[in-house]
Order: C-alpha cells, then structure tokens, then sequence
C-alpha cells in the first residue's frame, strides 16, 4: 500500500503545536517527521528514505527515462524561481529533467493533492517498468543507483531482500494506494489541509492493512439456546 499525506496538512508537531507537516522537516529533519507522521497515523514509522529533486533527474535519466501518460497540458513559469515547466498532454517517455518538472507542477484546480496523484502515478510507472517480465533486471545494480541519489538508512542488503519479497506484487502491480481525505482551510490567514480523521483512518484500513468493510460483519461462532449469552 502507497499512503500520501500533503505538505500542508495540519498536524500537531511536538513543541510547536499543530501546523504544516512539512514543517516538521523544517524544524527537525527526519527524526521529527518520522515521529510526526507515527503519531498523525497512529502507526510506527520504522524506516525512511529521502528524495531530492537531483536525485530524482539523475535516477530517471540512469534508467532510460519513464513512460508516464501525462493528464493535461502542465505549463507554469516563474522566473524569479527559476522553475519552468512545460509538458503536453498524452503518453511519452520522459527524461529526469521531464519527470521533475511532473513532479513539481502544483498550479491548476488540484493544486498539491493533483501534485500527490502524479507522484503516485510516477511511482506506479516506474515500478511497472522496472519489473516488466520482459525485462531483464539487475536488482542489485538497481539498488546501488537508487541508493547513489537518495538517503535512507534501509542498507543494501534491506532493500535486496525488501525487493525480493515484494517482487510479484509489484510485477503484477497488486497495489492499493490513497491520500489522506479533507479540505483545504485558511487559518489566521494562512492555507492549511485539513484532514477527515474518520475517513482517513477507514482508507488506512483498506490500503495498509487490507481491511474489507464489505466483510466486517461480525457474525456468532456460539451456538447455545441461551441467545444472550450467544449474541455475547
């Protein structure tokens, strides 16, 4: 399961109250995101893995580039920023340089939460190309790309057997993914992302977990004449 939880959400950060989790980052790297998002999920975050936009371009051009069917025209200039992206609409195979410029698109009706469903679509694509049958892939030449472009403190031999493990599920690209629900807010003039806890944690169950609503009926394994004590 791929869970993804927006930059502007509204969390509570230990010594510094509730705000964007991003800040989390800001204010103590890792170790307070790591410990943000266990608590925001109530589920223990035992590793990381940190991306940066170098890192991506460098991996992506490593590998021969990505076919991704992008959704729209993405186009959006700042010069000051240095940040132009523009890419057409359709199905292509595009360079790290490209596949940045996907990532980081934000503007249009969507804003970051469309910016979530590209990176999860990105992810997608590339986990499908990679573990195309037809294909001849070298995981441990893989893995010593991906380890050269990010930083994670799963070791090589972790993600050897990690890939190993989860290989024919993501051959066959059996993966549930989501975003955390809710609605953007202002907040003493600021915008935040609230989430809806209730559904959220029902998506949880269903991504993470594998829980069915559907089969969550609890039905009687006792069967005596005492209905009571049956239906107990």
């Amino acid at each position: 399961g791929v869970f993804s939880i927006p930059r502007d959400t509204l969390v509570k950060v230990e010594g510094h109250g509730l705000t964007k989790l991003n800040h989390a980052y800001a204010y103590g790297g890792e170790t307070l995101m790591r410990q943000t998002v266990s608590n925001f999920l109530n589920i223990p975050i035992q590793h990381f893995v940190k991306v940066n936009i170098d890192g991506v371009r460098r991996f992506i051009d490593d590998v021969g580039g990505v076919q991704i069917n992008v959704g729209q025209d993405l186009f959006y200039e700042d010069r000051a920023g240095g940040v132009y992206i523009d890419l057409k609409k359709g199905d292509q195979l595009l360079s790290g340089d490209q596949v940045v410029q996907y990532l980081r698109f934000r503007q249009g009706v969507n804003g970051d939460i469309g910016r979530v469903g590209r990176q999860q679509s990105l992810l997608f694509s590339m986990v499908g190309q990679v573990f195309n049958a037809k294909n001849a892939v070298d995981i441990p030449f893989l893995i010593s790309k991906v380890l050269a472009n990010v930083q994670t403190d799963l070791s090589f031999k972790q993600l050897i057997g990690l890939s190993g493990q989860f290989r024919s599920v993501l051959e066959s690209r059996r993966i549930k993914s989501g975003t955390v629900p809710g609605v953007t807010i202002l907040k003493e003039g600021v915008s935040y992302y609230r989430p809806d806890i209730t559904k959220m944690d029902k998506l949880l169950g269903a991504i993470l977990f594998g829980f069915d609503e559907s089969e969550s009926k609890i039905v009687s394994k006792v069967d005596t004449e005492d209905k009571v004590a049956s239906q107990q």
